[in-house]
């Protein structure tokens, strides 16, 4: 089935159904909330009834796409107001329209930029109880796990393919709101419009979302000129663990850098763009401390290198320029293993 039959089968779906919950995957970034978001209020422009759902929290510096600080407690009949709730699986099963809903399976479960099912951030009975399922994404190690799955690999960010599928259904629906929530996720997504996945179409969907609203100016200061004094503290004593081995550059972020420097844990992705941006590093890795012997490991390139293949090694995933995985093990195995792989996978390019 090619993208044009996909994409008329899951408008016209999507034109047919009355209830929807709409999620992504766990660790939420740009991308992740920015989809969910746009979603979400464009079903309802739809006249649909449509609820956002996701077991975890938003970072600091997207919270400012929901119209109110953190999660803010809304009467279900406010829905349709400005204010954007999402929703806990528990706290949506805790209300009389999700129980009601989740023992009759009567909605579909829109699952957006997650590539894996074993990331998806909804509990079981959410996921296994929906009538249909839609997954959209952009990412290439997504394999199809759901009813209807639209992948575009091409494309820069799960917001650019979301975004034509709904001009496709009606450009008109586009509010500010929706607009600025799927520029947040482009913007994220291509470093602020820096990386290779970027051509005329992610500016072509750029400039119709400026048309529509979109408020560039609050993302720009929210997303990239909001660095408080503690995360300058942390990113100062991060660049402390750093070493660059012929082109690979590589630096450490431990929980007790967290926690003495204030910092949360899922504010901290973009602290591998300061390894990236070293002149003469093709691969920057960033390696996470989550937990005793586990590491969460931030890929980038600024080439032809293919770090999804270095991700790949690992059990993990990405695109091209910008991947991920998790290790376990000790520190010193840990950055053994990823820069070789790293090294490697340059001398493979170099070819």
């Amino acid at each position: 089935m090619n993208n044009t039959d996909i994409i008329e089968k899951i408008t016209d779906k999507i034109r047919g159904s009355k209830n929807f919950i709409v999620t992504s995957h766990t660790s939420p970034d740009g991308d992740n909330i920015g989809s969910s978001i746009a979603m979400t209020l464009f079903l309802r422009k739809l006249e649909k009834k449509a609820w956002h759902v996701l077991d975890d929290s938003v970072p600091e510096n997207l919270r400012f796409l929901l119209d109110e600080p953190g999660r803010r407690a809304m009467d279900e009949s406010d829905m349709r107001g400005r204010c954007h709730r999402i929703y806990t699986s528990e706290e949506f099963l805790a209300t009389e329209t999700g129980r009601a809903l989740a023992q009759s399976g009567d909605y579909v479960l829109i699952i957006l930029d997650t590539a894996d099912e074993s990331r998806i951030c909804v509990s079981s009975e959410i996921w296994e109880n929906a009538s249909f399922t839609i997954n959209i994404d952009h990412h290439v190690s997504n394999r199809g796990y759901a009813d209807f799955n639209h992948r575009e690999p091409e494309a820069s960010s799960t917001c650019e393919v979301l975004c034509s599928i709904l001009r496709s259904i009606d450009e008109k629906k586009f509010t500010p709101q929706i607009a600025t929530a799927v520029y947040t996720g482009i913007s994220t997504d291509t470093g602020n419009f820096l990386y290779d996945s970027v051509d005329a179409h992610t500016f072509e969907n750029a400039s119709f979302l400026t048309k529509m609203g979109a408020d560039r100016d609050t993302v720009a200061n929210r997303i990239y000129q909001s660095t408080s004094y503690d995360y300058l503290r942390l990113t100062k004593e991060s660049l402390d663990t750093l070493e660059v081995d012929d082109s690979v550059g590589i630096m450490i972020l431990t929980m007790d850098m967290l926690e003495r420097n204030n910092v949360d844990y899922k504010d901290t992705d973009s602290l591998v763009n300061n390894v990236i941006n070293i002149n003469g590093v093709r691969v920057a890795i960033l390696i996470k401390e989550r937990g005793r012997g586990e590491y969460k490991i931030s890929l980038r390139s600024k080439d032809a290198t293919n770090v999804c293949e270095i991700a790949a090694r690992f059990g993990g995933g990405g695109h091209k320029r910008a991947a991920g995985c998790s290790m376990n093990g000790d520190l010193d195995t840990v950055v053994s293993q990823i820069k070789e792989a790293a090294k490697e996978q340059i001398c493979i390019t170099d070819l």
